[in-house]
């Protein structure tokens, strides 16, 4: 009975998940895109399809794995924290132990669900040829392993940082520390992963990079709790020091939500001087060592990824903050509320764009090009963008799993359709009438 009572935090998650339209959703748009890569398989004419299906699988497994798990986890206890709830749920009677398993085990089963709808192609690839069962088991327990590591270094930053943001960056950094680490190839996971997709595979389901990922998994779930337990009586008063931000240095002008934005949602000053200063180390330090050549990859890296952080947040947060609805109160209408948030997401991008301008005009002299074609990247960019935002408003939960889901599929669309790039222009335009749609109706609730 005492171990029943600990899960009664998982039963309750499951049963609110259960009722969840966005898990359907998640679900039949993961779906589609498996069969969109099935679909691509049988169209190639490699000689090997069973294992070009089987990498093409294990790509969008393990893209969706770091994404899910990461995404999830890092917010196990920090939205509780965001939220001022976790006072009640250290008055519910759990122990330490109940709290942590419960949060962790009903995110665990959303990302285990992902995985598994991925298992009748996983084993479809067999029948193709060129597979044999061994790689696909040993796929199979990578990718378990892999989720099992990375969630619970997740779940660790969850316990000790005071913002989801900062899980987030650190969970992000100790991967790439781990992985910096690993010199014996023989312990590197990557390496091992990517060594199941040769043709004479022999090196068996389980190794030693899936037993040390098992092992992390393990000792940092106890960590977890070890550190839950200790500041379990500090932790509300962390939350307390979040929300004591001092904003009375700042009087706004006509431009108040442009400037509340600049000074604590991108970072001001002081992070907009320091991206420029990081784009010209990093472009000079390129070209200097003779690696000019993934200045574009390096540009387009930037461009995205703190593109879609600004649109997966300048929106969401307002929501889940429960501030949306008090700026539709202000003497301004719903257009000059967008272009002012929109007038800093693009003030902030300064630095990537003129980094992105300057590897592109360097790659283009140096390896030939036009500019039509960066300016097609430029577009697909801006539709990313577009619907990266509109998933951020649309889904409350795992938004980025959905954004990067319907990516992949508007991705593929246009790449076997050629004929819709004759709509891509109104495509956007209809992004954008949709994402003021839904901020209509979120400021009209």
């Amino acid at each position: 009975m005492r171990l029943f009572r600990q899960l009664a935090l998982f039963k309750q998650t499951m049963q609110a998940e259960g009722l969840s339209k966005f898990q359907f959703v998640l679900r039949t748009m993961m779906l589609l895109l498996s069969i969109c890569l099935m679909s691509f398989t049988f169209m190639s004419s490699s000689g090997s399809r069973g294992l070009l299906l089987l990498s093409f699988i294990s790509y969008t497994n393990v893209a969706f794995v770091v994404v899910a798990t990461i995404n999830l986890f890092c917010s196990c206890i920090t939205e509780e924290k965001e939220g001022d709830t976790l006072g009640l749920l250290l008055m519910t009677g759990l122990s330490p132990f109940g709290l942590i398993l419960g949060k962790s085990l009903s995110r665990l089963y959303i990302v285990l669900q992902l995985f598994i709808l991925q298992l009748p192609l996983v084993v479809l690839a067999i029948t193709q040829g060129g597979v044999s069962q061994s790689q696909v088991l040993a796929l199979v327990v990578f990718c378990l392993s892999l989720i099992v590591c990375l969630s619970q270094i997740g779940l660790l930053f969850s316990v000790l940082c005071s913002r989801t943001s900062s899980a987030t960056l650190m969970t992000i950094s100790t991967c790439v520390l781990f992985y910096i680490l690993s010199f014996e190839r023989s312990a590197d996971p990557w390496t091992w992963w990517t060594a199941i997709f040769t043709t004479n595979y022999a090196a068996g389901i389980f190794g030693v990079p899936i037993i040390a990922m098992l092992l992390l998994g393990v000792v940092f779930f106890l960590i977890s709790i070890i550190c839950f337990s200790l500041k379990e009586y500090s932790v509300i008063s962390q939350v307390a020091e979040i929300r004591s931000t001092r904003i009375n240095h700042f009087r706004f002008g006509p431009r108040a939500i442009s400037e509340k934005d600049f000074h604590f949602y991108v970072g001001g000053t002081k992070l907009f001087v320091a991206k420029f200063i990081f784009g010209f180390c990093l472009f000079v330090f390129l070209l200097f060592s003779k690696l000019e050549s993934i200045l574009p990859f390096c540009a387009l890296l930037w461009l995205w990824s703190e593109g879609l952080f600004y649109s997966q947040t300048i929106f969401a947060w307002e929501l889940k903050a429960g501030t949306m609805q008090p700026l539709g109160v202000l003497p301004m209408g719903l257009r000059k509320i967008v272009l002012q948030k929109m007038m800093v997401c693009l003030g902030s991008l300064l630095p990537a764009i003129l980094f992105s301008v300057a590897s592109f005009e360097l790659y283009r002299n140096t390896e030939g090009g036009s500019w039509g074609f960066f300016f097609i990247l430029y577009m697909v960019w801006i539709s990313h963008i577009l619907l990266s935002t509109l998933c951020s408003i649309s889904f409350k939960k795992m938004t980025l799993v959905a954004t990067l889901i319907a990516i992949i599929l508007f991705s593929i669309l246009y790449l076997f359709c050629p004929l819709l790039w004759l709509l891509f222009l109104p495509t956007i335009v209809l992004l954008a009438v949709h994402i003021m749609e839904k901020l209509q109706a979120e400021l009209g609730a």
